[in-house]
């Protein structure tokens, strides 16, 4: 049996006009740019004719498009057991989109035992972590939000390598991506600060702008 209408709003935080339409802007440029980004990026896979590379920007953008359009269908779907099953996929997209934002480096870029390795362990938490949000929602919140980070440090395992095979300016842009996420968890966390949840939705997409640089870099330098 579910639960009466106004129970589930309480579930919700209220936002002002104001918040809301920041946070549409940041969906809808998201939304936007993610798919033409993507566009960009298989075309450019597309023309060097390997498998691994096109495989690896395919995983990379199904977590970019998984993340952005799920985000966009939970935050501006209003409260319902519709927006409840939302905010489940939601948080399960961000597995995806960690695991296949790692995909392009490790698999492309580092290869071989460690690389593989690393992909690997990668794709198990994030299928892992899909699950979890899946059948239990609302639950262990604060440790998932530890996994996201983690999963997203563990390419720290491969940082001597992954160094010596991609440009600095790629370097710095994963890293700069991975910054500003975990800056942007702090906006997360920060639920009484005005403009909170649209702060947090706009680094998240700065990350995501950051980190799809740095891949289309290295797909362009593989594809040469």
């Amino acid at each position: 049996m579910s639960a009466p209408q106004s129970a589930r709003s309480n579930v919700y935080k209220a936002y002002s006009q104001g918040e809301m339409w920041a946070d549409i802007s940041a969906h809808a440029v998201g939304i936007t740019s993610g798919l033409v980004g993507t566009l960009v990026l298989m075309f450019t896979a597309g023309a060097s004719g390997s498998f691994l590379l096109i495989l690896g920007a395919s995983l990379y953008a199904v977590g970019l498009l998984s993340m952005l359009g799920f985000s966009a269908a939970y935050n501006l779907w209003p409260p319902s057991p519709v927006k409840e099953m939302l905010r489940r996929f939601d948080h399960a997209a961000i597995f995806v989109m960690i695991a296949g934002t790692l995909t392009p480096f490790v698999m492309n870029r580092v290869g071989g035992a460690w690389g593989f390795g690393l992909l690997a362990f990668a794709w198990c938490v994030a299928v892992a972590g899909v699950a979890m949000k899946l059948v239990f929602p609302r639950r262990w919140e604060r440790m998932t939000i530890a996994l996201y980070i983690g999963l997203g440090l563990s390419i720290l395992v491969v940082a001597g390598p992954l160094t010596e095979v991609i440009s600095p300016t790629s370097a710095w842009l994963l890293f700069a991506g991975g910054a500003t996420y975990i800056l942007g968890v702090v906006f997360h966390l920060w639920e009484r600060l005005p403009y909170q949840n649209a702060i947090w939705h706009w680094m998240v997409l700065t990350a995501a702008v950051l980190h799809y640089t740095a891949v289309l870099n290295e797909v362009s330098a593989a594809a040469l």
